[in-house]
């Protein structure tokens, strides 16, 4: 797990069925909001940085919550700043 902007960079043992809401949560304390809109909630806040956060496993953004993925083994995640 990478977050460049908190200079996290460490290995986490994947369970079956993990993800990278999971994994951040074996790391840093966070804060979520839902938003409606999307139907989904979004980290807000990683180890009291403020901003909205997204994720790309692999260098690529998928295109569910961070909730709904499931990472596999040899995964790499990384934490990013949104920028809307």
């Amino acid at each position: 797990v990478k977050i460049e902007d908190l200079g996290v960079d460490r290995q986490v043992t994947i369970y079956r069925g993990m993800t990278p809401f999971d994994a951040l949560l074996k790391l840093a304390s966070m804060k979520t909001e839902y938003y409606e809109s999307f139907g989904a909630s979004i980290v807000v806040e990683i180890g009291g940085l403020q901003q909205s956060w997204g994720y790309c496993v692999n260098g690529v953004e998928p295109l569910v919550p961070m909730q709904d993925y499931q990472l596999s083994g040899g995964d790499n995640l990384e934490l990013i700043i949104l920028s809307w």
